[in-house]
C-alpha cells in the first residue's frame, strides 16, 4: 500500500476532497491512503527524529503553520510529543521578520539571513524599543502582538494587496495577510529616519527577546536542569538567535534540525506517520541525503578532456591544499546534497580564510553583498582553540547552525569567514561525518597550521544549488570559481 502524508490540516474540505481527487488520478495512488497531520507537529517531529541525542522539549516558530506561530513540546518515552504551549499567528515573529525583510528591500521568506547579518553593523535606537512593545501577553500568559484585531486604518492597499487579501484560502489566511499590510503601514510610519542597519538591529533584538521569553515561560516550568533542547522552523535559520538561546543556563545540549524551513516537513511528517504505523523510527541526523551525481563520473572524464584539464593527483588532499594555498576558488561536487539550507562540503565553495581579500573576491565572483558573511569549516580537532565556549557535546555546530565568539588567534587566521561582530558560524568536520572534506582541511592544516577553510554553497547568489555536472562545470566556464572537484579528479579550464 502507498501512503501520501499532506501536511497542512487545517486546510478546507473543499481543497482537501480537490487535492485528494487529483491524486487518485494517477493509478500508483489509487488506493492510497492519505494522512494528515499538524504543520508545527512535522517541525517537531523532524527535529525530534533528527536530534542525535534524546531531546526532553522541542521549540518549533515560524511565521505561521496552520492557525499557530509557535509550539512548545515535552518529549515522553515512546516518542510522543505532547504540546503544552502555543502562540497563533496573530503573535508571529516570523512574520515582523520577513516584514521588515521586505522593507529592507529584500525577498521576504527568503532574505532573512541578510537581515540578521544587516543588524550586526547596527545599533540601539527607539525603534527596538518600540517593536518590542508590539509584543505582550494575555491574562493568560499567552503571547500576542499588536495588531491582534485591528482593522487596518489610513492605509491605501496597493492592486497586490487586495490580491494577497482575496486569494487567502480561509479565514486565518486573511487575517495574517492583512496584519502584514497593518505591519508594514507601522513600520513606514515608525521607520522614518531610522538607518537600515539600525532597523535591522531592531528586528534581530526584538525576536531575541521575544522568543528567548517564551522559551524561558517552559523552562520555568520545568523543574530538571541539562535540558536537552530541539527546535525547528523558520525562525531558527536564525544563527545569532540560537547562539543565545545555547547560553542559557539550564540548557545542557541543543540541536537545530538542519532543514529547519518547510522544507523539513517531509521528514518530520514521514517520522509521524511511520509512528503511526507501529514501524519503529530511528533517530537520524545525516544531512546528506539528496541525489550522488559524481557516481559513474568517470565515463564522461574522456570527453570532457576536450574541453577542459583533467587531473587525477597521487593525493588530491594535498594537491587541493596547494591550490588553497595560492589563493585558487575550488568548488566541491561530492557525494549526496545537503538536506537543507547549508552547503557542508559536498555541494560547497571553499577558498583561503587567511585573508579579507578572499571575502571580498568572493563576494564579487557570487554577485553577493558586502555584509553577507561566510563560514568556516574547521576541523573538530582545533575547534577549542578557534571557538569561545565549543564542547564536542555542540551538535548544532556541525551543521552550521549556530554561532561561536571566536579566539583572538583565530580571527587572525579565518579573518575572512569571521563576523564584523567578532562571530563565526561553524560547520565542525569529523572525519566520520565527510571523510573526504575533513581531509582536504587536514592537508590544508598541514600545509599552513590553520585548521579551517572559508566555506559557502556553490552556486551563484540567488541561483539555486548546483545540482548536475554541467551546473558545475558552467561555474568553471564562467570564472565563478578556479577549480573543480568532483571525487577523485580536479577540474580546470584550458589556458
Amino acid at each position: 500500500m502507498v501512503f501520501i502524508f499532506k501536511l497542512d490540516n487545517g486546510i478546507s474540505d473543499k481543497n482537501k476532497h480537490y487535492f485528494e481527487s487529483w491524486l487518485r488520478k494517477f493509478h500508483r495512488f489509487k488506493n492510497a491512503e492519505i494522512l494528515y497531520f499538524d504543520h508545527h507537529l512535522c517541525h517537531a517531529a523532524g527535529a525530534y527524529y533528527a536530534s542525535p541525542f534524546k531531546s526532553d522539549l522541542v521549540f518549533t516558530c515560524d511565521g505561521r503553520g496552520e492557525n499557530d506561530s509557535l509550539h512548545a513540546y515535552q518529549c515522553l518515552d515512546g516518542g510522543e510529543l505532547k504540546l503544552l504551549y502555543s502562540a497563533d499567528f496573530k503573535a508571529s515573529i516570523g512574520q515582523l521578520y520577513s516584514i521588515v525583510t521586505k522593507y529592507l528591500g529584500f525577498l521576504p521568506n527568503r532574505h532573512e539571513g541578510k537581515v540578521m547579518g544587516l543588524a550586526a553593523r547596527g545599533k540601539d535606537s527607539i525603534l527596538a524599543e518600540e517593536m518590542l512593545d508590539l509584543f505582550g501577553n494575555d491574562v493568560n500568559g499567552k503571547l500576542i502582538r499588536k495588531p491582534h484585531s485591528q482593522e487596518i486604518s489610513n492605509y491605501k492597499l496597493s492592486i497586490k494587496d487586495e490580491l494577497r487579501l482575496s486569494t487567502s484560502l480561509n479565514d486565518t489566511g486573511y487575517l495574517y495577510a492583512k496584519n502584514a499590510i497593518w505591519l508594514t503601514e507601522w513600520l513606514g510610519d515608525k521607520a522614518q529616519n531610522i538607518s537600515r542597519e539600525d532597523i535591522a538591529y531592531a528586528v534581530q533584538a526584538t525576536a531575541e527577546k521575544v522568543v528567548l521569553q517564551e522559551i524561558n515561560k517552559i523552562l520555568d516550568n520545568n523543574s530538571s536542569n541539562n535540558i536537552k533542547l530541539s527546535l525547528s522552523g523558520g525562525v531558527f535559520a536564525n544563527v545569532v538567535l540560537n547562539k543565545k538561546i545555547a547560553e542559557l543556563p539550564r540548557i545542557d545540549q541543543l540541536f537545530i534540525q538542519p532543514a529547519m524551513s518547510d522544507a523539513g516537513l517531509s521528514f518530520g511528517a514521514a517520522c509521524l506517520a511511520l509512528k503511526s504505523l507501529s514501524f519503529t523510527v530511528k533517530h537520524t541526523n545525516d544531512t546528506y541525503l539528496g541525489p550522488n551525481e559524481s557516481i559513474g563520473f568517470e565515463n564522461l572524464v574522456p570527453q570532457l578532456k576536450e574541453e577542459f584539464l583533467v587531473n587525477e593527483p597521487e593525493n588530491i588532499f594535498i594537491e587541493m591544499a596547494d591550490l588553497l594555498v595560492q589563493n585558487r576558488i575550488i568548488g566541491l561536487y561530492n557525494g549526496r546534497n545537503e538536506f537543507g539550507p547549508r552547503a557542508l562540503g559536498n555541494r560547497s565553495i571553499i577558498a583561503n580564510p587567511t585573508s579579507k581579500e578572499m571575502h571580498n573576491k568572493l563576494n564579487e565572483r557570487l554577485n553577493r553583498n558586502d555584509f553577507m558573511p561566510f563560514a568556516p569549516s574547521i576541523l573538530v580537532d582545533v575547534a577549542r582553540d578557534y571557538l569561545e565556549g565549543y564542547s564536542p557535546k555542540d551538535v548544532a555546530s556541525e551543521y552550521m547552525t549556530i554561532t561561536y565568539n571566536v579566539k583572538a588567534e583565530a580571527k587572525k587566521s579565518m579573518i575572512a569567514a569571521v563576523h564584523v561582530d567578532g562571530t563565526a558560524r561553524p560547520h565542525i568536520v569529523k572525519y566520520d561525518n565527510n571523510p573526504h572534506y575533513y581531509n582536504i582541511i587536514k592537508a590544508f592544516y598541514n600545509s599552513t597550521g590553520v585548521g579551517a577553510v572559508l566555506n559557502t554553497s556553490f552556486n551563484i547568489h540567488e541561483e539555486p544549488i548546483v545540482a548536475t555536472y554541467d551546473t558545475a562545470l558552467s561555474a568553471l566556464r564562467d570564472g565563478r570559481i578556479d577549480f573543480l572537484n568532483i571525487d577523485r579528479w580536479i577540474i580546470s579550464l584550458r589556458s
